[in-house]
């Protein structure tokens, strides 16, 4: 008869979402920091640029506005607001209203989207400007089409650093000019094309255990650190 073998094998612990805090963008002797916080329920609440400040408001789960505030020492210099519209629940419009230093509205635009059957962003129109768009087989934008310029981007393949963002917010990156938000990826190139000029950027990353992006250069001559917490 065969000994029975004991199993001494001890179930590691799920490893915990991370979720980034800061980058550092080094380049030469100059330093460019952006923060990332977080409220009690880990959704994205507030991204800090040097004098910029953006703040996300939600109602249940859903981003309902955000304000960016850019200052000059301690002085307000512009004010953006953005009011953010769903319908069918996808972000149907965004109006933006900027403001002076002295709380005076300067200008206000409207934004309207369009989404294929599976809700990704296909189109976004200003004021008579349309912006086409196309993504990839793992849901990435791939391609941005303008009257003006067309910018085409790759990514890595690898989980992105912007992961564990809150669905409310990942789901209208782009919509908020924060594109990366959007990926499943980290962009390993980006092209841009004006007229007969192409010009292209390439990232490269070094990854931690888990696969998060630690830090990363470009070949405009850029250097990334990346930090993140689990927010316990």
């Amino acid at each position: 008869m065969s000994a029975c073998k004991k199993n001494n094998t001890v179930p590691q612990p799920e490893a915990k979402p991370k979720y980034l805090t800061q980058i550092n963008r080094i380049n030469g002797n100059n330093t460019t920091t952006t923060t990332y916080s977080y409220d009690d329920k880990k959704r994205l609440k507030e991204i800090n640029i040097g004098a910029s400040t953006t703040t996300f408001t939600y109602i249940l789960d859903r981003i309902t506005a955000t304000e960016t505030i850019n200052k000059n020492g301690n002085a307000v210099v512009v004010k953006i607001f953005n009011q953010l519209n769903y319908v069918d629940n996808v972000l149907a419009t965004k109006k933006t209203s900027v403001y002076d230093g002295a709380g005076q509205l300067v200008t206000e635009v409207s934004n309207g989207y369009a989404y294929d059957d599976k809700s990704k962003l296909t189109e976004t129109h200003q004021e008579g400007n349309v912006v086409f768009y196309e993504h990839d087989a793992d849901g990435n934008i791939s391609k941005e089409k303008s009257s003006s310029s067309t910018y085409s981007y790759t990514y890595d393949g690898k989980a992105s650093m912007f992961a564990n963002l809150n669905s409310a917010v990942k789901k209208i990156g782009n919509q908020l000019q924060f594109s990366e938000f959007y990926s499943k990826g980290n962009i390993a190139s980006s092209s841009r094309v004006v007229g007969a000029t192409t010009t292209t950027t390439t990232y490269t990353y070094q990854y931690d255990a888990e696969g998060y992006p630690i830090s990363g250069t470009s070949s405009s001559g850029n250097t990334y650190t990346y930090t993140y917490s689990t927010l316990d």
